[in-house]
Formats: C-alpha cells, structure tokens, sequence
C-alpha cells in the first residue's frame, strides 16, 4: 500500500495539472480541505505531530474524539460496549498520556484513581482540531509520556458570518435494537461591529449498548493437577530455575519463598469464575460549550467559556457461573453438621473429604497444563466446599451518573513583536454510583465444567439441579455499594513571545503555569475508630457504620429439624445488614416472584461461539426489592456515619490527593539557510516542582488461629488511623526540535530530542497500609516476617526520553508520505504489587515484608510509524475525488537487566503495558461535488493491558480489527444526508490471562449505525 501511494503522488506537479484540467468546478472544502489543513499543521509544528481538523462545522469524521484519534499514526484506541473510550499513544498506556482541552487537563470520570481521560464524554460535533504531539517542547504542559493530545473547539469571533448548524440523527445497535436520537446544534453570530462573539454548541445523545460475554474471568495455580515432570512456567529466580523436579524444591539451600516459588513451577493453570454475562447500558449523554468572546482592540481578544458534560447511565449487569477459588470446590461429603431441634442451629460442624494430592482427582482433565474440565464435589456440609453455593445467577441493576465542568476565561494580546496569551480555569468532575445486586445460589453437586477449543465455559448440571428450577436455590441476597469519585482542577498560565531581530533567533517564548488538582474517592467505609481502655476486650471499642449493605435469606436444606434458626446477630459495623433464614416454601416463593429471564438471544449475530444456551434465569431488582429493607440503599453513610458511641465520625476515604504543580519554561525559536536550504527548530527548558499530600487508611491487625496450632485463622484489626504523607519533587526538562528542507516545502527532515514525565496514578500515592502481625508465622504458611499492603506516597513518576527522526515528503498540499523513528528510553516506572523485604516500615525497629508499588528503572520501547495519504487528483473526471489516508506503526521493548515487569500469577515476564507490536490504520475516501465517503479499518495487534483481573493478576488483550464506514450526499450547500456504520465486521473483543486459551473474557458488542440530517446556514 505504501509503494502504490509513493508510486501514485510520486510527481506533484502532475496532480496539480490533473486539477487545474479538470472541466468542472471540484468540491474540496471537506475531506479534502481537512486532510490538507492536517497536513500543514503538521508541516508549521514546532516538534513531531499528527493532527485532524474539521475544516466544516458538525463535519469530524468520528463520533467522539477517541475513536478519531484512532485514526492517527501510532495511536491504539480502547473500545468499551462498542464505543472508543481511551488512547494509547506510541504503546504508552492511557494513564501516561496527557489530554487537553482549551488548554485545560481533561479530568478521569471513573471510580479508580487513574489518569487517563475518558473521551467518550467529547462529542466530536463540539471540536475543530485535535493534535497529537509524540515530540516535546517547553511550552507543552509536562504529563504525557507517550504524547501529548491537545484538542481544540472553535470560537465565536472565528465565524465569519451568523452560523446555525444542527444535526438529527438516529443510531441503532444490533445487540439491543430500537432506534435512539442524537442531535446537535451550533449557534454563532458577532455583534457590537463585529468585537462581541457569541457561540453555543450542545450535543444530545442516548445510547442503548449491549456486551454479551463467556468468561473464566482469571485463571489461579492452585496445585499441581496433572504431576507432569515438564514444568509449566520457569521461574525468572535462578537459583529456582535449576530446580529440576518437584522433590528438588525442598532443598534447605532455599529460603522459604523461594521453595514456594519452586513448587509452583509444576503447578497448572485453572479457571477462576467461569461464567456468562449480558451487560445493557442504557447512557443518556449531554455536552454543552457557552463561549463569548470579545475584541477590545485589533491586538487584544478575551473570552469566557463553560463546557458542561453530563453522563446518566442505567446499567444492568447479569451473570450465571460457577466458581474453582480453591482445591476444597471439589470435596467430597464428609460428616453432615448436627442440628439442635429446638433452634434449628448447628451444633456440630459439618465435615468434608478433599481431594487426592499426589493424584489428578476423579473428574479433573489436564490438556497442557491447563485444566479443561472439572467437576464438583458432592460435599454440602461446608459453607463454600463441594457444591454448596456452587452455582449462582445475578443481576447488577444500578444507576451511574458522571458529570463533569470546565469554566475558563482568558486572553490574548499582541502589540508589535510581543504576543501575550494569559488563561484562568476552574475544573470539576464527579463519578456516583449507585450499585445494586441481586444474587440467587443454589447448590450444585456433580457439577460438570468444561472447557471448549477456544478456552469458553459450558455447563452440565447435575439431575435434581437445575438452575431454572424455582426449588434449586438456598439463598437469595441484596447488595449496595455506593461509591463517590471527585476530581478538580485550578489552573493559571500566562505565556509569552518576544520576536527577536536576530538572524539565527527568532522569537523568544517563556511563561509560567500553577495547577491545583484534588481527587477522592469514598466507598463503603466502616472502621474501628477506637479499641478502647480494654485491648483484652472489645466491648468498649468504637466501630463507625459502614455504607454498604448486604440483605440475605437463606434456606437451608440440611435442617431437618422443622425449626427455622432465627436472624443472625450483626455487629454495629454492618448493623444495617441481616441474614435471616426461611423455610423451603419461602425460598421457593421468593424466587419464583423475583425471577426473570436474560433478555433477547445470547450471542445473537454472532458466529464466533457455539453450543452456547440462549438465555437463562436470571433475577429482577426491582421485584425483590418488597421482600428487604432496602432502607439504607442510599449515599448516607458515605461520607459521615454514626458511631457505636452514639457519635457522628467521617468515614476514611478510599483514597484522597492533593497536588500542586509550579512550572515555567523557556524556549528560543531559531530559523536559518544552511546550503540554501532552510534549518528551523527550537531549543528549551520545562521545570516543574510537584508537591504531593496523600490520605489513606493504616490499619493495623493481628492474626489468630482459630484453636490451638489450627492452620486457620482470623485477622482482629487492632487500631485504625489516619495518615497523611506529604512528598515534593522537582523536574528539569530540556527539549530540542529541528527541521531541514532537503528539498524546499517537499522534503523534509525532522528530529526531536526531550525529557518528559507522567505522574503515578493517584490511588498508588495512597499511605493506604494493612499490616498483619503473625503473617509470618510458620503455623499460617508464612516465611518469618510479618506483611503488610500499602501505597507508596513516596513514588516517582514515569520519567523518559524520547528522541524522533522524521522523514516527510509532501509533493502538493494534500499528500504526505512520512516515516518517523522513535525511541522512548524510560529511566523510571512503577512496578505494582512489588514486595519490599524486611522494611522499618513505622520506623520502631519492627520488620514487614511490604507489598507495594515501587518504582522500576531500564526499559525501552523504540519504533517506526509509516503514513502516507493523497487525494488522487491525478485520476480522470469523477475518479480524481478518491483519495487514501494510511499509516503503520511497528514497535518494540526492552528491558534491563533484572527490571522486568512480573507477572504475579506465574512468575513470567511481563511486556511492557499498551504496547502492541503491529498496528495499522487503512482508510479509502471519496470527496467530490455533492459525495463524501470513507471506509476505514484499524488493526492492533495484542497487548498486555498494564490492569489486572479480579484476582489482580495481569490482563492481556487480543488483537483486533474495526471496520467503520461512512456515505454523505449533500443536497445543496445547507443540507446534508449521512449513513454510517461502526463495527461492521462484528469484531469481538478477547482478554486472557497470558495466552489465547486461557481467556479470561470474550465480549461481544455488535455493530452500530447512523442516519443523520444536517443543516448548515
């Protein structure tokens, strides 16, 4: 593809003479126009870039900005429920990109503690450009890693006449049908001659998505199960590595951890929760900007603005699985529990009977190390064990609203060779849910779960249970978490620039930047707020109520005493939770009153999976509701809650930051000839001062054997606190930036040299510990030292530098043909979940074993990215309003030695995260008269996401390719019709955890589609 497009636009003069023989006037003010307005924007940029323009208004060629940036070279987009939610620039992980809008930060709307923006929330009807910078210069806020993405809307005074632009479209996906609005509609017009501007821009948009999912969620070494002499893994230790059987692990030369580390070489991977899903999302979405602009004097312009952008979300997440969390699922029965007749409550526990350790256990199949199917033990005498609870089905109903606020005023002023450019804001985002789940279990004895060719559950139940049976089910609960996320962020900057009569300098540019960012977030809370005068007792400790609740009923099958035991006592602590207990006709009118079923076909319009079930049994929320006390089913207790003291007492946030940046720069434009040839670039100098004040939760707690020499035990939380760390750095940042035209505004050679930095997610900065005296012990599988779990506020950030060489050539003004070369050499990381040895952690002389991020130093990653576009204006009559638009980026990693990124679960080392080794971006355009199309397909290859599964092991994505399609017929100059699909090809989405089979996730969102009209005056 490439050679064909440096075949096809190899002479610039013979497309030009193409145009100018053409007998007819051509169309170029939209595709075309903006291709050409990308390109030299590209050409006029101080440092290596890409960039998208909308030459028209409403007329950016994706939806929201992430599926737009998608479209640019060495850019990989995430997609969730269909839609592009966040970007991945160079192989560099959402969080380590730096998103703007107007200059200001583009705030995280999720729950966690994460900086990558969500762009779903961006509407592209409110943009004009969008910029990717993978250089540097000391101008560009420092944050970005991998690039820096600078997006751009309009302003009134740009208008060069009253402007009215709406657009009525109807969207449609196939997974759940219907047809929803969306609308958008610019006003612009000046007024007082010409100096007042004033412009709005709202965008309307409801969307019904649906994801379809079979799911092992992770994948665990639990034990050996086929006691092959092969190894599954080997270890990265070698020390442990030459191990060469599983008898050789108990050598003495080995400490502890290592000989744990040696058996698990033997050990294969099993299927944590294998399960079906449907999740429906029902997002109603508003984006608004209000700006007024004003010219008070032909060299000074001022404005304000306001971008609102209100997200509300109904989300229902329904699931129907089963559970391998440990070797005793497939216990077999032991002894029954004894009851006592007249309160219907065990007195003596029941028992089972595990499974062989020196053998595969009946029922268990091991293909290469992974097991393939297993089935349930008969054991219903321990809560957990066998098949009691074996099985379940839910439904998450809940409601999730995000907003998010941008105010800002600023200025701009030039007077003979100075140019002054000054901007104030004030930003807010809030993230509240409300969740809800309705679980029903059932025992499942004799449960039978295979895996297929591709790694998916199927289930076989066993006779007498099946799971549409009203009577199968033993226990049917409620639960609520609430949580509440915020973000803020205040800003001031003032930049300026000096033109110099210099005939090497020419112009001088130096300003300063103060940001003030906060994030919390609060969730279920609940604490031991103090253990009293008495540390023997706990009758005077005072616990704070925590704001989740759960509502359970049990029915137990094993009571056959005819009493049914009355309501379990709760401590104060989850005083507004209970588990109560009916009979086997209360159970089985509970469940047939709040059962419902899947809704639609499982996998419709897929073909990617067989044997699959259609729909099952799955629960309803709101008919449960009348049969609990959904009372407290509230944000109440979020942030204050009662104590047992009577007292009111702030609950501990999950997490709660403070940030504050001080940075200025100072850069110097230089432009010369060099043979003739003109040398132009910049050279400067970023510095920041971060200082950091972090809050979290220190817990400290003791572990107890539950009887004399037990192996099981109970953590008892002995104090709780408060802590807050303060920690300040400072970063200096050089960058260098410099073009040559080897052949004069043809073609040119470009490279850049820079340091740059990304700041740690917010939620790692956290003095979040939990630390357990007793862990260590030998009775309770420890090494001798005592652990703890903890944030680390004394973290880095990401630190790199990164160096460019460009080769561009541009025959006419809309064909390019480039290719860039980059290496990203990052002399600082974070590696989470690290254990630290032996730390004085309190500083009392008393040694932890603390887990907890670290950071890393010695990894590369290095690439080529390739583009080349044209409008193929050479080609005779209709054909000339063809053009092609391609890119591909390859890239690649290292590490230093013993830096390596590890996968917990395994041992094995991890890639670096977001980085795929192939991508690519292929799109075809038609731009003439009244036609306009585009069909684009994007390709990335697989890559370690840099997130963990719920068992916080590392999640993989599999590649994937997107076929998205557009057609425009312009009736006149003011009307316009427009078709478009998104996902044409039904690509579905895989996780796994280290290997294709081993999948953790295979979702499924199906294709959606657009019919717009739009109206220009």
């Amino acid at each position: 593809m490439f050679i064909l497009v440096s075949q096809l636009v190899a002479s610039g003069a013979f497309a030009q003479e193409a145009e100018q023989q053409a007998t007819h006037v051509v169309t170029v003010s939209g595709t075309r126009a903006s291709v050409a307005s990308a390109i030299e924007r590209k050409i006029r940029s101080s440092t290596v870039s890409d960039s998208l323009v909308a030459e028209d208004v409403n007329q950016f060629p994706d939806k929201n900005v992430g599926e737009a940036l998608s479209r640019i070279t060495g850019v990989q987009l995430t997609r969730d429920f269909g839609e592009g939610s966040q970007v991945s620039i160079r192989g560099v992980e959402p969080d380590l990109n730096r998103v703007e809008i107007n200059g200001m930060s583009v705030l995280a709307t999720g729950d966690g503690g994460g900086r990558g923006a969500e762009l779903r929330e961006l509407a592209s009807e409110l943009i004009q450009s969008i910029d990717v910078y993978k250089g540097t210069t000391a101008d560009l806020t420092e944050g970005g890693v991998g690039g820096t993405v600078v997006i751009t809307t309009r302003k009134p005074l740009d208008f060069t006449k009253p402007t009215l632009s709406t657009t009525i479209s109807g969207e449609r996906a196939t997974s759940r049908g219907g047809v929803q609005p969306r609308a958008s509609l610019l006003l612009a017009d000046k007024y007082l001659d010409g100096k007042l501007g004033l412009m709005a821009n709202i965008v309307y948009d409801k969307v019904f998505t649906r994801n379809d999912y079979a799911r092992n969620t992770s994948w665990r070494f639990l034990r050996d199960w086929d006691f092959s002499p092969e190894k599954t893994v080997t270890s990265l230790d070698p020390a442990v590595a030459a191990v060469s059987t599983p008898a050789g692990c108990a050598s003495t030369t080995l400490t502890t951890a290592q000989r744990t580390a040696c058996n698990a070489q033997w050990s294969d991977y099993s299927p944590g929760i294998s399960r079906y899903g449907i999740w429906t999302r029902d997002h109603q979405r508003t984006s608004a900007e209000l700006t007024a602009q004003y010219q008070f004097t032909p060299g000074l312009r001022a404005f304000v603005s306001y971008e609102g952008n209100d997200q509300d979300q109904r989300l229902n997440d329904r699931n129907f699985g089963t559970d391998l969390g440990n070797v005793t699922r497939l216990s077999n029965a032991g002894t029954a529990p004894v009851y006592n007749p007249a309160t219907g409550v065990p007195t003596t526990a029941g028992s089972c009977v595990g499974v062989p350790t020196t053998s595969t256990p009946a029922g268990v199949t091991v293909q290469n190390h992974y097991v393939t199917q297993f089935t349930v033990g008969n054991c219903l005498y321990v809560g957990g064990t066998g098949g009691q609870g074996a099985f379940g089905t839910s439904a998450r109903d809940f409601s999730l609203k995000v907003r998010s606020d941008y105010l800002s005023t600023g200025f701009n002023w030039k007077s003979g060779a100075w140019e002054v450019d000054g901007l104030l804001n004030a930003s807010k985002s809030k993230y509240s849910s409300q969740s809800n789940n309705i679980s029903m279990t059932q025992n499942a004895p004799g449960l039978k779960v295979s895996l297929d060719a591709q790694g998916l559950p199927h289930f076989e139940f066993p006779s007498g249970y099946s799971p549409d049976a009203n009577t199968s089910y033993m226990q049917v609960q409620l639960q609520y978490r609430p949580s509440e996320t915020r973000n803020t962020e205040d800003q001031g900057k003032l930049d300026f620039k000096y033109k110099l009569d210099n005939p090497f300098f020419r112009k001088l540019w130096f300003g300063v930047q103060s940001r003030r960012s906060t994030a919390q977030k609060y969730g279920g809370g609940g604490y031991l707020a103090s253990n009293g005068a008495n540390l023997a007792s706990t009758a005077d400790d005072v616990n704070v109520l925590q704001a989740n609740v759960n509502q359970t009923l049990i029915y137990d099958p094993l009571n056959k005493t005819g009493v049914v035991r009355a309501a379990d006592v709760q401590p104060f602590i989850s005083s507004t939770s209970s588990t109560k207990y009916i009979n086997a006709a209360q159970m089985e009118a509970l469940v047939a009153a709040v059962r419902g079923t899947s809704p639609g076909t499982f996998f419709k319009g897929f073909d990617g999976v067989s044997n699959m079930p259609s729909g099952w049994l799955s629960p309803n929320y709101q008919a449960a509701t009348p049969y609990f006390d959904t009372s407290h089913f509230t944000h109440q207790y979020l942030y204050n809650a009662p104590g047992s003291d009577g007292k009111t007492y702030p609950q501990i946030p999950a997490f709660r930051a403070e940030e504050r940046v001080l940075a200025g720069y100072g850069r110097l434009d230089f432009s010369t000839e060099l043979a003739e040839r003109q040398l132009f670039g910049n050279i400067g100098v970023r510095y920041a001062r971060t200082q950091e004040s972090a809050t979290g939760l220190a817990k400290y707690q003791v572990r107890v054997a539950t009887a004399p020499g037990s192996t099981s035990f109970v953590d008892r939380v002995i104090s709780n606190g408060i802590a807050t760390v303060d920690n300040t750095y400072h970063d200096w940042m050089p960058s260098v930036n410099a073009g040559l035209w080897l052949v004069p505004d043809t073609f040119l050679v470009r490279t850049a040299w820079g340091k740059v930095l990304a700041r740690p997610k917010i939620d790692l900065l956290v003095p979040n510990a939990t630390c357990t005296a007793g862990s260590g012990l030998a009775q309770f599988g420890g090494d001798g030292i005592d652990d703890c779990k903890a944030g680390n506020p004394d973290l880095k950030p990401y630190r790199a530098t990164n160096t460019d060489l460009s080769l561009e050539y541009y025959p006419s003004k809309d064909t390019q043909l480039s290719m860039g070369l980059f290496n990203k050499k990052i002399t600082s990381y974070i590696v989470d979940k690290a254990v630290v040895p032996k730390v004085d952690l309190f500083k009392d002389g008393v040694l932890f074993d603390v887990t907890q991020p670290i950071n890393g130093q010695g990894a590369t990653t290095k690439g080529v990215e390739l583009t080349a576009r044209t409008a193929l204006t050479m080609l005779p009559g209709w054909l000339g309003g063809f053009g092609i638009d391609t890119n591909y980026t390859r890239m690649k990693f290292k590490y230093a030695a013993g830096t390596a990124l590890v996968n917990a679960l395994d041992g094995t080392e991890l890639p670096y995260p977001g980085l795929s080794k192939n991508s690519y971006n292929i799109a075809f355009w038609y731009d003439r008269n009244e036609y306009n199309a585009r069909i684009a397909y994007t390709y990335r290859d697989r890559f370690f996401t840099g997130g963990n599964d719920v068992s916080g092991n590392p999640n993989f994505q599999e590649k994937t390719g997107f076929l998205d399609a557009k057609f425009q017929y312009r009736f006149n100059k003011n009307l316009t019709f427009s078709i478009e699909g998104k996902n044409l090809t039904d690509q579905e989405q895989v996780t796994d955890a280290g290997d294709l089979f081993r999948v953790n996730e295979l979702a499924f969102s199906g294709r959606r589609y657009f019919v717009s009209l739009t109206y220009t005056h």
